[in-house]
């Protein structure tokens, strides 16, 4: 990837912003950055530890393609051992390469007076952004995180790409403690919303409560006075936020009649894929609000939006109108027709609660068209000790809402057996333990749909399940 910069800046200048110390011609200007040594020629190679390649390998090959200079982890021994012999090469040496890089996109973005949207939560986050996004293009000009660009490179890479746009709305992922107060203090949100408190990295923060700390850290970039979002339906987020005296706290609820923001009057039309609601925020109604997808989840990341875009000042017309202008993104809840049934493509990531909605979906779509509800779920990762319940909690929601049942992966036989102790025939249910078993499982499938059958798709991202879904597709003449 090559970055441009609004500006050129100099070797002293940019180890300056990034905290770091120079050798070589300090005087040099640098217009571009580039994290892939092909494409360095005229830009500073900035070297990324990764978790499968190191860059600083590299680094003389950047050279030799061009670069200007090269950018360094000063602890890394591999680039150590490359500029002890070349002392020619100008290099800038930093703590963390992929942390200057954030600075030097908060340098930038710093000077644009942009206002920034924050958005994390364990589900629906990316849904939650894109409902964000609509909803405040209706009057703004609008930058967005890119799919799920949402990490310590994903987010500094969206705020290189800011121009003009007067809101930028930011996706904040993470997977442990502190990864989100450090993406929090590079874009610094006046609006933070946090969708909910879910089961995503169990593993890794120990608790569900360990998670809501977790997710509560898009607070620390925050000024006094800054608008904090949430889920108010979770108690882990109500009783927390009591501690946020600095912020305006404002709670969304489909359950409760008193949050500032409650949804209500829920509908779902599974022919036209959409789903119908009223909000009121405060004491003002937007009624007959509109969103071209389905689940009632919907209506409550829906609701995120609709305080949003009033809290900018939109009137109740334009947040309608940016409602209906959303579209989902990537693999998430896309459906296409194929010989006749039906295919519900979600195969981006998948937790218990995504799960779980996921199927109520699958449900009303399958009744609505007359068919039968399939559903092909693949593992979930990083539930550590929580693992095998949560499996068996997706097997029992599987047993209520599907017909068949396809599992796919090792800890998918939890999902198998919570399906069958919740009451689904053993012979409704296909239980496949090798991910690379792929072709044989949508031989499986491919064999036992008929017209109208509807199918999803869902698993966490590093099952691939998308190989299994893309075969039964290719098997699909109108496809």
């Amino acid at each position: 990837m090559v970055i441009a910069l609004k500006n050129a800046l100099t070797v002293k200048e940019i180890a300056e912003i990034c905290g770091g110390s120079f050798r070589g011609d300090g005087d040099m200007a640098i217009g571009s950055l580039a994290t892939d040594s092909r494409e360095s020629t005229g830009s500073l190679f900035c070297a990324i530890s990764g978790e499968s390649i190191d860059g600083h390998r590299f680094c003389e090959s950047a050279c030799a393609s061009g670069a200007l200079a090269v950018m360094v982890d000063l602890q890394n021994e591999t680039a150590k051992e490359w500029y002890d012999k070349d002392k020619n090469v100008t290099v800038i040496f930093v703590k963390n390469t992929s942390y200057a890089i954030g600075s030097l996109a908060k340098y930038f973005f710093d000077k644009l007076g942009v206002s920034t949207v924050g958005v994390t939560g364990s589900v629906g986050k990316t849904t939650t952004k894109e409902l964000c996004a609509a909803v405040l293009s209706a009057r703004y000009s609008v930058l967005k995180t890119k799919g799920n660009q949402n990490n310590e490179l994903g987010l500094p890479y969206t705020m290189f790409d800011c121009k003009d746009e007067k809101i930028a709305v930011l996706e904040m992922g993470m997977n442990h403690k502190g990864e989100i107060s450090y993406l929090s203090k590079l874009a610094n949100p006046y609006c933070a919303l946090i969708t909910n408190i879910g089961t995503s990295h169990i593993e890794n923060l120990g608790s569900r409560e360990g998670i809501a700390e977790a997710k509560l850290e898009i607070t620390d970039g925050m000024k006094d006075g800054g608008y904090l979002i949430i889920n108010g339906n979770e108690p882990l987020l109500s009783e927390r936020v009591l501690r946020y005296k600095n912020l305006h706290v404002i709670d969304v609820s489909d359950k409760n009649e008193n949050a500032e923001v409650y949804v209500y009057n829920i509908s779902e039309d599974a022919s036209a894929m959409e789903t119908c609601f009223d909000v009121r925020v405060g004491n003002m109604i937007i009624d007959d609000c509109r969103v071209f997808a389905l689940g009632r989840h919907i209506a409550l990341d829906s609701a995120f939006a609709v305080a949003l875009g009033v809290i900018f000042g939109l009137m109740p017309e334009e947040i309608k109108a940016g409602l209906e202008s959303f579209s989902n993104t990537g693999m998430r809840q896309k459906i296409t027709e194929c010989d006749g049934c039906y295919i519900i493509e979600d195969c981006y990531n998948a937790s218990y609660e995504a799960m779980a909605a996921s199927l109520c979906v699958l449900s009303k779509i399958a009744k609505q068209k007359g068919g039968r509800a399939i559903a092909v779920l693949g593992e979930m990762r990083e539930l550590g000790e929580y693992s095998q319940k949560l499996h068996e909690n997706v097997g029992a929601a599987a047993s209520k809402n599907a017909d068949l049942l396809f599992a796919f992966g090792d800890m998918a036989k939890y999902i198998a057996s919570g399906a069958e102790s919740g009451g689904m025939d053993k012979d409704k249910i296909v239980f496949e333990p090798d991910l690379e078993n792929g072709e044989k499982l949508a031989d499986m499938i491919n064999k036992i749909k008929k017209p109208n059958d509807v199918i999803l798709f869902k698993a966490s991202r590093a099952v691939k399940l998308e190989r299994v879904m893309n075969i039964v597709k290719g098997g699909c003449i109108n496809d």
